[in-house]
């Protein structure tokens, strides 16, 4: 570079003079700010040897003013880069091709014989310093192409304000959310628990990044997903969207079925969700196909069964829980098929799955456990109910009566829908046994019990009162109906088997629940007992209407 461009020969002395001790300045900040960064570590250098090398580097790069002749340095065919094309640097452009000037802070430069002396002998580009060379390639390394080939990280979809931005916290609210929408299903708040799964939904709804275009990343998270996604289920089947329910957990058991890489078969947590999954499946199909729902049930009871043996002692009491209620729902199905047998083997072994649980001491007083035990009992005594064994089948009823009692009593303060249904439930199997007997008088007053909770089950859950508790309210009303028949009453059964009639056709007329076989059989046997009662109020004409109507809903 030109001398001048540091001095003007034209000058006046004084101005070269304060112009030269400006230099003098911006040189030695610059020495003491740009060539040993704080940040980058020193090389380690003994004591007596840094001592000798700025002695050297001195006398050689700017002792302008000593008397020995001046040699000037040789040019070197291949000079060292000290700054790499991809380094950036800051400043004028046209202050590129300068080469940089190392300059000892040490001593003061003189520029009084800078105008006859050459660019090189006033900017020699010689890097004796090796230590200088070497902190200018860890600048560069540290800016170079190695750190922008790792890919950015996964943000939410919704980043900003009042949204979690990081994946950890996204995947932590959206299993608040989803715990949420497990607790709603318990208090038999359909329509909040569907609220609450659609919000993991959201959160789990990452952006496309090109490899993951179906938005789920992790396995915690397609864990998640896929349990949402069932509680999501549940929730629907409840509210009588059969269909909806139906895709929606095929989804879910999608999910869980497999995990590129993921050794599934040792995750016990894992396969116990897949087993529930499948369990609900099962439920949701047994009002569409039998066959389909008693394959899904097996399913879930081979899952359940493997990590009983398993896991031995180790098992967890969930486990056994879920493998008791499957049980129990699949003894439904041979129920309904009169297959009583089979359902008492399935009900034993539901029983001894919770007794042979080692914490049975402490989880037997939960409430979830003892309700299950409720419910065997009184499922036990309509098995035998059907085999025309009453006794044993009151003695079965009335020892689920006292287990629900005592649950009522116990928590009578708490909200506790599923236990109250459970008792309108047993009410009316007592009064399926006592209408067998002709105690007819004990079967109405079981039946206004009944009734009444679910009165106020109807008021307390409002529009979460789905069809399948309607169906069941029917039933209650036909009970009635039937022994009020039986009992030489027929107007007043005429009204109870309206208030049937009337709840039933309002579920059948509605486009978006599903018509199941339960509700089509219910609604076929109100309409049989209309005619019934028609008949003996001498209306033929009515009863022939009705059971024309019951005929056309079973042949369709």
């Amino acid at each position: 570079m030109p001398a001048n461009e540091f001095q003007n020969k034209d000058s006046a002395p004084g101005e070269q003079k304060s112009e030269n001790e400006n230099i003098e300045q911006q040189q030695s900040q610059i020495s003491s700010h740009d060539i040993l960064p704080s940040e980058v570590p020193l090389q380690e250098v003994a004591p007596s040897k840094i001592d000798q090398q700025s002695t050297d580097e001195n006398t050689a790069l700017i002792d302008l003013d000593s008397d020995k002749p001046e040699t000037k340095p040789q040019k070197e065919d291949n000079p060292v880069i000290l700054f790499p094309p991809e380094t950036i640097i800051e400043g004028n452009p046209s202050d590129l091709n300068t080469p940089p000037a190392f300059i000892s802070p040490s001593k003061p430069v003189s520029h009084s014989r800078e105008d006859s002396m050459s660019d090189q002998e006033q900017f020699p580009q010689a890097p004796e310093n090796e230590h200088l060379q070497s902190v200018t390639v860890q600048n560069t390394v540290r800016e170079g192409s190695t750190y922008r080939e790792i890919p950015a990280l996964r943000k939410s979809a919704k980043p900003g304000p009042g949204k979690a931005a990081s994946l950890m916290l996204n995947n932590e609210l959206a299993l608040v959310f989803s715990q949420r929408g497990t607790l709603h299903l318990e208090r038999f708040e359909f329509h909040q628990a569907l609220e609450q799964f659609q919000r993991v939904n959201e959160l789990l709804a990452f952006q496309d990044d090109g490899k993951n275009s179906h938005g789920i990343i992790t396995l915690s998270q397609q864990e998640l997903k896929a349990v949402a996604l069932r509680g999501q289920a549940v929730a629907l089947h409840a509210l009588g969207r059969d269909q909806e329910a139906s895709a929606v957990i095929e989804e879910a058991l999608a999910l869980l079925q497999a995990y590129p890489g993921a050794e599934l078969q040792d995750m016990p947590a894992w396969l116990e969700n897949l087993a529930i999954t499948l369990l609900t499946h099962a439920q949701i199909l047994s009002d569409q196909d039998i066959t389909l729902s008693e394959r899904e049930y097996r399913s879930a009871l081979e899952q359940l069964d493997a990590l009983v043996v398993k896991l031995e002692t180790k098992s967890l009491p969930s486990v056994r829980l879920h493998l008791s209620v499957t049980l129990n729902s699949f003894a439904e199905l041979f129920l309904a098929q009169e297959q009583t047998t089979d359902a008492l083997s399935l009900i034993d072994r539901a029983q001894a799955v919770l007794s042979e649980t080692p914490q049975f001491q402490q989880v037997n007083e939960l409430p979830e456990w003892r309700l299950q035990f409720a419910r065997l009992q009184g499922q036990r005594g309509q098995a035998l109910l059907i085999q025309g064994k009453l006794q044993n089948a009151i003695q079965q009823n009335g020892e689920a009566e006292k287990l629900l009692t005592t649950l009522r009593e116990q928590f009578k303060n708490n909200d506790m829908p599923a236990l109250s249904l459970q008792s309108a439930l047993n009410l009316n199997n007592q009064a399926q046994i006592f209408a067998c007997t002709s105690d007819h008088e004990q079967v109405i007053t079981l039946l206004d019990k009944s009734a009444r909770i679910f009165e106020e089950l109807r008021e307390n859950m409002n529009k979460d009162f789905g069809p399948h508790l309607w169906i069941s309210l029917a039933k209650t009303h036909l009970q009635r109906a039937n022994s009020e028949l039986a009992m030489g009453k027929p107007k007043i059964a005429q009204t109870s088997c309206e208030h049937a009639t009337t709840i039933l056709e309002n579920l059948r007329n509605q486009e978006n629940i599903t018509h199941t076989s339960v509700l089509l059989q219910t609604l076929a046997e109100s309409l049989s007992l209309q005619g019934k009662i028609y008949a003996l109020l001498g209306d033929t004409q009515s009863a022939m209407g009705a059971f024309d109507q019951a005929v056309n809903i079973l042949s369709a």
